[in-house]
């Protein structure tokens, strides 16, 4: 339970994180699209998917990519084209570049879990999970 939980809250967060991605001048100043754009923000997102698929532990966890596709696909049907990227629509290839990345780093989350799993087990011990 606390698991698809989880997996919903990020996909939440991850939705919220695209939709603001692709409407940026609409929404905030230039301090915050700063914050958004910064090298530590990235580091942080990355370790978020990779603790989220470690916690999470099960492949089920890239249904967190429902947040951003349904974001997206939302601002494709309505027609948005975003300014900040250059008019591209929002299912275009930069935006399903990241979502792959986001894949990635939450399938690499999992592989940890299961490799400390498989590790704990081969000791003698209990693995929790």
């Amino acid at each position: 339970m606390q698991a698809r939980i989880l997996t919903t809250a990020y996909a939440l967060l991850l939705g919220a994180w695209y939709y603001s991605e692709q409407k940026q001048g609409d929404l905030y100043s230039q301090g915050v699209y700063d914050f958004l754009h910064s090298t530590g923000f990235g580091i942080a997102f990355v370790v978020a998917g990779l603790l989220v698929g470690f916690a999470v532990g099960r492949w089920w966890v890239v249904a967190a990519l429902l947040g951003p596709l349904l974001t997206l696909g939302y601002l494709q049907v309505t027609g948005y084209v975003s300014p900040w990227h250059d008019g591209a629509s929002p299912l275009s290839i930069p935006t399903i570049a990241q979502m792959f990345w986001s894949a990635l780093f939450l399938v690499m989350g999992v592989g940890l879990r299961r490799l400390w799993v498989s590790r704990i087990a081969s000791d003698g011990g209990e693995p929790s999970g």
